[in-house]
């Protein structure tokens, strides 16, 4: 009787399948998670490209007020940019777009990040150490994507930056 349950195979699919299906799950949570990271990469780098590009290109006036730090335009190739304050009268779009930090959330289409932040600053706009373009609007952009699959939770720290040419 013994020997015979040992022979016995009718349950060993069964016993496999469980072996191997949290495996299996975590693997393709894991795809599934890492593609929408990557997304929310390129996402974030689109839009402090556009941001880049709209304070650089726009005729927004680039004033605020004096705690806030806008200034700009008039001419000027370099002076000071929207700075972005945290708190405050600052935080708010009144008309239309008057910070770039709004602008760029309102063009990031990724999923939610821990921290989403941009900021923006002017500065010669440089790659690998060469210059492009001169002076430029420059939007920093970082975030943290909690990578989630099934079991494995980790915080990612994403950043990216976007730098457009003044017009002159």
């Amino acid at each position: 009787m013994r020997r015979r349950f040992l022979r016995d195979e009718r349950a060993s699919a069964a016993v496999e399948f469980a072996l191997i299906v949290p495996v299996l799950f975590t693997c393709l949570l894991g795809i599934i998670s890492t593609s929408a990271m990557y997304f929310s990469q390129a996402s974030m780098h689109q839009a402090a490209e556009w941001t880049a590009r709209y304070w650089a290109v726009s005729d927004s006036g680039w004033s605020i007020s004096s705690s806030c730090t806008f200034a700009a335009p008039s001419g000027s190739g370099l002076t000071t940019l929207p700075v972005g304050g945290t708190s405050g009268s600052c935080d708010a779009a009144t008309a239309g777009y008057t910070k770039p930090s709004v602008y760029a959330k309102a063009h990031y289409f990724g999923v939610n990040l821990t921290s989403l932040a941009f900021t923006p600053s002017t500065g010669q706009c440089t790659t690998g150490g060469s210059t492009f373009g001169g002076p430029g609007v420059i939007v920093k952009a970082t975030g943290t994507y909690n990578f989630n699959a099934m079991l494995v939770n980790i915080p990612v720290s994403m950043s990216t930056q976007a730098c457009y040419p003044l017009i002159q």
